[in-house]
C-alpha cells in the first residue's frame, strides 16, 4: 500500500514543462511524456532544467496534440498494458488518419525526433502510395518532375 502511495506522490512531484506550438497554443506535459521527444530532450539537458517553456516553431496545435497523445500513451502503457495492447493502439492510431495528416505529422515528428512515430507514420505512408503511379506520388508530396518527355519515355 505504501508503494503505490509513493509512487502517486512521485508522480505528482514530476517536473512540468510547457510547449508551445506554432500558432501560440500550450501544453502543459509531464516530463515523463517531454522527454519521449527527443528534441525536447535535448533542450531540458542543455538549459540543465532551467527552462519550463519549450517554443515549438515547427509544430502547430493539432500536429504537437497528436504527437501528445501518441507518447502520453505509450509512457502510461508501459506501467499498465501488454506490448499487444500498444501495437493495437498503434495501428489504430495511424490508420485513422488520412494521407494529408500523417504527411504534416511525419514532417513534425521528425523535427521532434520521436523515432517510434517516425517509423510508423512512414510505414503507412509507404502502405498508401506503393501502388500509386509516380504522377500521383508527385502530386501528393508537391515534387516537380524534371525528367524531359524524353528521359521519361526511356524509363
Amino acid at each position: 500500500m505504501s508503494t503505490s502511495s509513493s509512487s502517486s506522490r512521485s508522480s505528482s512531484l514530476e517536473k512540468s514543462f510547457t510547449l508551445q506550438s506554432s500558432d501560440n497554443k500550450e501544453f502543459t506535459v509531464k516530463e515523463s511524456i517531454a522527454i519521449q521527444f527527443e528534441t525536447i530532450n535535448r533542450i531540458i539537458e542543455d538549459e540543465e532544467s532551467t527552462t519550463t517553456t519549450i517554443l515549438l516553431p515547427n509544430v502547430d496545435n493539432e500536429t504537437l496534440t497528436m504527437a501528445i497523445d501518441y507518447c502520453s500513451k505509450h509512457v502510461n502503457s508501459k506501467k499498465i498494458s501488454k506490448e499487444a495492447d500498444l501495437k493495437k493502439f498503434d495501428s489504430e492510431f495511424v490508420a485513422k488518419k488520412d494521407l494529408g495528416v500523417l504527411i504534416k505529422l511525419v514532417s513534425a515528428v521528425n523535427y521532434l525526433d520521436v523515432k517510434g512515430l517516425l517509423e510508423l507514420i512512414c510505414q503507412r505512408i509507404a502502405d498508401q502510395i506503393k501502388d500509386l503511379m509516380s504522377n500521383d506520388v508527385r502530386k501528393i508530396f508537391n515534387i516537380e518532375n524534371d525528367f524531359t518527355p524524353e528521359e521519361e519515355a526511356a524509363i
